[in-house]
C-alpha cells in the first residue's frame, strides 16, 4: 500500500509538472502525430497531446491555436501510458483514466461535466472490476457504492453530508434493496489551539 501511495504521489507530481511550459515539439495542423513533451529532457517524451489547430478568436482569422482533445501521460517512464485525459471542444476535462499499478490496465475512471467531477469508478484490488463508485455534486463527494463481494453489485451505500460520512446503507443480499442502516462514523474533533 505504501509503495502504491508513493507511485501515486509521483504521478501527481508529474501531472503538476505537465501544467508548466515544457519544451515541446509542435505539430503542424496537417500532421496526425501528437505533440510530444519531454519534461526531463532525456529524449523520451512523457506527455502526448492530441487535438487540432483551430481559430482561437472568431474575430481574428489569423488566430490559430492548438486545442487539446486528449492528453496521455507516461508518469513512470516505462513506455506505457498511465493517465489519459479527454477534453471537450472547449478543453474542459470530460474523462480521466488512471493505471494505478502500472500494468497497462485502467484501474480508475473519473467522469466530469463542465470540468467538475461527477463520478469516479475504482478497481481497488486490480482484478479488472470496479468495486467502488463515488458520486459527486458540485465537486463534493455525496455517495459511495461499494461492491464488497466482487459480484458486480453494490452491497454498501455510504452517504456524505458536508464532506463527512453521514449514514451507511447495507444491502446484505445484493438485491438492490437496503436491508439496514448504520450511523456514519464522524471524525473525532481535534482540540482547538489557543
Amino acid at each position: 500500500m505504501k509503495a502504491r501511495m508513493i507511485r501515486l504521489a509521483a504521478a501527481c507530481a508529474l501531472v503538476l509538472l505537465a501544467c508548466a511550459e515544457p519544451a515541446s515539439k509542435p505539430v503542424k495542423a496537417a500532421q496526425r502525430a501528437p505533440r510530444e513533451f519531454d519534461l526531463d529532457r532525456d529524449g523520451r517524451p512523457e506527455i502526448f497531446e492530441f487535438g487540432e489547430y483551430r481559430q482561437a478568436d472568431p474575430s481574428d482569422t489569423h488566430s490559430q491555436r492548438f486545442f487539446v482533445s486528449r492528453r496521455e501521460m507516461d508518469i513512470n517512464k516505462d513506455g506505457k501510458i498511465d493517465i489519459v485525459r479527454i477534453y471537450d471542444k472547449d478543453e474542459a476535462l470530460v474523462r480521466e483514466e488512471f493505471d494505478l499499478d502500472f500494468d497497462a490496465k485502467i484501474d480508475a475512471v473519473s467522469i466530469y461535466e463542465r470540468g467538475v467531477i461527477v463520478r469516479q469508478e475504482l478497481d481497488q484490488n486490480f482484478d479488472g472490476k470496479y468495486e467502488s463508485v463515488r458520486y459527486y455534486e458540485r465537486g463534493k463527494l455525496v455517495r459511495r457504492e461499494v461492491d464488497e463481494w466482487g459480484k458486480g453489485k453494490p452491497t454498501r451505500y455510504e452517504y456524505f453530508e458536508n464532506g463527512e460520512l453521514d449514514r451507511i446503507g447495507i444491502d446484505s443480499n445484493a438485491d438492490g434493496t437496503i436491508d439496514r442502516w448504520e450511523q456514519g462514523k464522524k471524525p473525532a474533533s481535534a482540540p482547538v489551539a489557543e
